[in-house]
């Protein structure tokens, strides 16, 4: 059985639309409801589902019985021998709700039946409907018309729902790149996912690999809906059979192309047929273009299967002259389909298709772009070949192929003499070693190793280097070191130097923007991440943003998700999830998967910061799954300890496989590393042990004081006060910030100051300063627990009123039962053992009294004699006894 952690219902989604259509069944005088849309879009499952919560009778139209009287409704009554007896029947037998299936394929007499139903109050009749194209079927469209008729529309699954799908289907989650092909061939349709699923783990194209499963091959077209399509198709005559052929070639069309091809009729049968449909999209440009594409994406891969090599380059060739005949042809498009024929394309316009690809312009995606730059620079030199081994190595690190892309900028480093280009490549060799493969020591070796090519008088050189080590510091939670590097270096000098050497001044953009993003994430793990956000918003980086993603596609996902980090941590974490949305968006429409899972990962801190913990949750998960399909281990590291923060702050404890993980994952490294003991801390608070909760939190504490990274230590400290006990840190508070402007620190490190000064001070004046704050900034969690403290410590009027305020903020975020919103029920209580008497205790529920006794330097006798007075003190008499008694004394 799959713990919630695991994977999502695979019907959550839809069972929360049950109970909308339910709550449309309420609504005085609606008597029909009609659940419209294409096939396969879930409608029986939702009908299903209202079926049982309503207790309702079953039909079903069958289009074999269609030509049977009365047939969808006769399982429901007794015989009759005259239509005014079967009438009789039914307004007497079926019961007062009837839910039907394919009400378009009932036969005529039971839509007559159903509709004389209709007629009598206090009857309610809910349907499925198979639209096309968006219309309803003939038969229906007069009832859909009456005034007590509702129609709901059901689409397709969203990705998420379609990867909670997935995840139901096979068993456990599946890793980015299924789910991005599955997205792509099924379009979010239930029953062709299905089929597709089955047949692939049928066929081996799919395999569980560490805890998710991946595709091994390509997604198999089932042989079913091949054999449907097929059928379907030739049933419409040759010129039907050679439009659908001609159409799969390229899987869309503009329409203006159909009439000179000759195909206008049979095109229009493929659509009146509801194979194929007219649309409209932006053409590159951006202007609205007109189409016609198949009706769903795996008709055109069951088509194009079943056409031979032969015709197929000959559709081929036919599109490309089409293509190249046009005033603005799609040079994606024009790229792809001359490889595929086998045509020479000169390197520089691969590469610009290239860009565009991985930009979402035209016919995109990142699997093409990857495709086209490594065609570029099969035979490119010289400033396109640098260019398009800086994409393609953007490309394969974005697809979670980072040893790749490392494997190319070596060989391509070799290649090179000493100088701008070779230099520029290094770069990104950096960032790929550091932040693709987590590897920032054999990234350094690396840097140094380019660096003594130079000789030390060489222009811009050090300065350059010097910028690529500060970005390597950020990475590893040295910031004061990266800070202070770049502070010396003389950056008007550099741009001067290498405008004057290199040709590639297109590429200069780049590491000005690199420079000015690990700028910004050294500010913030500096607690200065006000500062950071306005580094990102009011520099050449947030409005070259266009020219940074002509040149690598990821920027702009990349620059709004370090904006949104420093947003968040500045107190707007609303902002910042706009922006960490606005990441995400970017990665599913080009395909990206390292973007996408640091986007997710902010999205899920942004929800944790917010207070809504099951969001959090969900978009933790969904981290992890990503990172772990594009070996992603600084984000599944910051994903665990989000989750384990989310549920641990519940008391829930994590599934078994992702404890597992968060064990063997290495710690010490990595970015943002200082802040997984709060993971760690809230874990042992999940178990009950809320001793050695506190012991790691003082551990990370002291790391990340030696280490400078002050965010973490302000992070650390509202983590541990969270977890309900007073502890005196105010004072490591105020030395992390003590030469920062609070306009630099931003809202949240302010209120986290007032809130640990309340708490020390028992004064409830400042505790209810930072419950506002956190109020006012929308963090309506950490304002709940700050009022709950308050009310802990007030009496009279002031605690009433404060324990109001509490339990309305927490009723923003589903009231969680958080440590400290626990006050609210019991008020703040001393813990009846005192510390060593806690930890002996926590111990004692899985170790024996010699073993306690050696991890803590202590007599055996002296652990007999903490353990007595526990015993004394919880109430009990037997060591069996002490987890539940543990838990009852933890808050």
């Amino acid at each position: 059985m799959a713990s919630r952690n695991e994977i999502d219902d695979d019907g959550a989604g839809r069972l929360r639309r049950v109970d909308e259509v339910l709550a449309a069944t309420q609504r005085p005088g609606v008597r029909l409801i009609l659940l419209t849309g294409e096939a396969g879009v879930g409608k029986s499952f939702l009908l299903d589902g209202l079926a049982t919560r309503l207790g309702a009778d079953r039909a079903w139209g069958v289009a074999a019985l269609k030509e049977v009287p009365g047939s969808a409704l006769s399982h429901l009554v007794e015989p009759s021998g005259t239509l005014p007896e079967l009438t009789r029947a039914v307004l007497l037998q079926v019961g007062p709700r009837l839910c039907v299936d394919d009400l378009h394929l009932a036969d005529p007499l039971s839509l007559a039946l159903i509709e004389r139903l209709l007629r009598e109050p206090g009857r309610l009749v809910v349907a499925t409907v198979r639209t096309r194209n968006g219309e309803l079927p003939p038969a229906v469209r007069e009832l859909a018309r009456e005034p007590w008729a509702r129609a709901c529309e059901v689409a397709a699954l969203s990705r998420e729902e379609l990867d909670a799908f997935a995840a139901g289907e096979l068993g456990g989650p599946v890793d980015a790149g299924l789910s991005e092909e599955l997205w792509r061939r099924t379009a979010g349709n239930p029953l062709y996912a299905g089929q597709v699923l089955r047949a692939a783990q049928a066929g081996g194209a799919v395999a569980s690999r560490a805890g998710s499963w991946h595709a091994t091959a390509a997604l198999p077209v089932p042989a079913s809906l091949q054999d449907a399509v097929t059928d379907q198709v030739s049933a419409l005559g040759d010129a039907a059979i050679e439009a659908a052929q001609w159409l799969s070639g390229l899987g869309e069309i503009p329409i203006e192309r159909i009439e000179p091809s000759g195909r206008d009729d049979a095109v229009r049968q493929l659509v009146d047929a509801g194979m194929a449909r007219f649309t409209e999209r932006p053409d590159p440009s951006g202007s609205p273009q007109k189409l016609v594409v198949f009706s769903h994406p795996l008709f055109r891969e069951a088509v194009w299967a079943r056409t031979d090599a032969l015709r197929r380059l000959s559709v081929l060739r036919e599109h490309v002259a089409a293509e190249r005949s046009e005033a603005r042809p799609d040079a994606v498009r024009l790229a792809v389909m001359a490889l595929e024929v086998g045509e020479p394309v000169a390197p520089a316009a691969l590469l610009a298709a290239a860009r565009l690809a991985a930009g979402g312009t035209g016919s995109a995606g990142v699997e093409s772009a990857l495709r086209l730059a490594q065609a570029a620079l099969r035979d490119a030199d010289g400033e396109v070949r640098v260019e398009a081994a800086a994409l393609t190595a953007d490309a394969l690190m974005q697809l979670g192929r980072a040893g790749e892309a490392a494997g190319l900028l070596e060989r391509e480093l070799e290649r090179l003499r000493p100088g701008p280009h070779a230099i520029l490549l290094a770069g990104l060799l950096h960032i790929v070693m550091t932040w693709g493969l987590g590897d920032e020591p054999a990234a350094a070796t690396m840097i140094a190793g380019q660096a003594a090519r130079y000789s030390r008088w060489a222009p811009a050189v050090s300065e350059v280097f010097g910028f690529i080590r500060a970005d390597g510091f950020t990475y590893a939670g040295r910031p004061a070191q990266a800070l202070a590097l770049t502070d010396h270096l003389r950056i008007g000098r550099i741009w001067r130097a290498l405008g004057k050497l290199t040709p590639l001044g297109r590429l200069l953009p780049q590491v000005e923007a690199r420079i000015v993003q690990s700028r910004a994430h050294a500010l913030t793990q500096l607690a200065r991440p006000a500062e950071a956000a306005e580094l990102l918003t009011t520099g050449n980086t947030g409005s070259r943003l266009a020219e940074l993603e002509e040149l690598i596609p990821s920027w702009r996902g990349n620059y709004s998700t370090i904006l949104a980090h420093a947003t968040r941590e500045a107190g707007n974490p609303r902002r910042g999830l706009d922006h960490a949305r606005a990441a995400y968006a970017a990665t599913l429409d080009t395909g990206f998967v390292w973007g996408r899972a640091w986007a997710a990962c902010n999205i899920a801190a942004c929800w944790l910061q917010i207070g809504d913990l099951d969001e959090a949750a969900i978009w933790a998960r969904r981290t992890i799954d990503t990172a772990r399909s594009g070996h992603l281990v600084d984000a599944e590291r910051l994903a665990i300890m989000l989750l384990s923060v989310a549920e641990g702050s519940r008391g829930h404890a994590l599934y078994a496989s992702l404890l597992d993980l968060a064990d063997t994952l290495p710690t010490g490294v990595g970015f943002l590393w200082h802040q997984h003991p709060i993971g760690t801390a809230w874990r042992a608070y999940a178990a009950g042990h809320t001793s050695l909760a506190a012991t790691v939190f003082a551990e990370g504490l002291d790391v990340a004081e030696r280490d400078g990274a002050a965010l973490a230590v302000m992070s650390l400290c509202h983590e541990w006060l969270r977890l309900g006990r007073p502890v005196a840190l105010t004072e490591r508070m105020r030395a992390a910030t003590a030469d920062l402007d609070p306009a630099s620190t931003g809202a949240l490190t302010t209120a986290r100051l007032a809130l640990a000064a309340g708490i020390e001070k028992g004064d409830p004046g400042t505790v209810v300063e930072a419950c506002e704050l956190f109020a006012s900034h929308e963090m309506p969690l950490f304002a709940a627990e700050a009022a709950a403290l308050g009310a802990s410590l007030s009496t009279g009027r002031a605690h009433t009123s404060l324990m109001h305020r509490a339990r309305a903020l927490a009723a923003e975020v589903g009231s969680p039962r958080t440590p400290l919103l626990a006050l609210l029920e019991r008020g703040w209580q001393p813990d009846p053992l005192t510390t060593r008497e806690r930890l002996v205790a926590e111990l004692a529920t899985q170790a024996s009294n010699a073993q306690i006794a050696e991890q803590l330097h202590l007599s055996v006798r002296t652990v007999e004699g903490h353990l007595a007075h526990v015993y004394t003190k919880l109430g009990i008499t037997t060591r069996r006894e002490l987890p539940a008694a543990l838990a009852g004394a933890r808050t």
